[in-house]
């Protein structure tokens, strides 16, 4: 699987989704597991074909190694061209006590 991700991902493929009408939202969460380093390919698909130009993308981030924060970061910023996008929260895969702690301090500093 990952051997075809990385040829997707290399090729710039994007899965077709079902269209979400998020017209009446101001504030949107996005979750994606990382796939070879980058975000899945469907939240790729989801923020290229939605319209985030007035509105805060709260972004987070499950993996079990080799996130590359930064580059995860700078690719929302260059394909959902949103009003603002607040810090992703990385997941590492260390049990659910320490996630929900995690979770927990992120969304009090968003």
């Amino acid at each position: 699987m990952s051997k075809l991700v990385r040829k997707q991902i290399k090729e710039g493929f994007l899965p077709q989704i079902e269209d979400i009408d998020i017209s009446n939202y101001d504030v949107i969460f996005v979750g994606s597991p990382v796939w070879n380093f980058s975000m899945s390919l469907p939240m790729k698909a989801f923020l290229k074909n939605n319209n985030f130009k007035n509105k805060t993308i709260i972004p987070f981030f499950t993996y079990s190694g080799g996130a590359k924060r930064s580059k995860i970061a700078k690719e929302i910023e260059k394909i959902a061209n949103a009003k603002d996008i607040k810090k992703p929260l990385f997941m590492f895969e260390n049990g659910i006590f320490l996630v929900k702690e995690q979770i927990i301090k992120w969304l009090n500093n968003i």
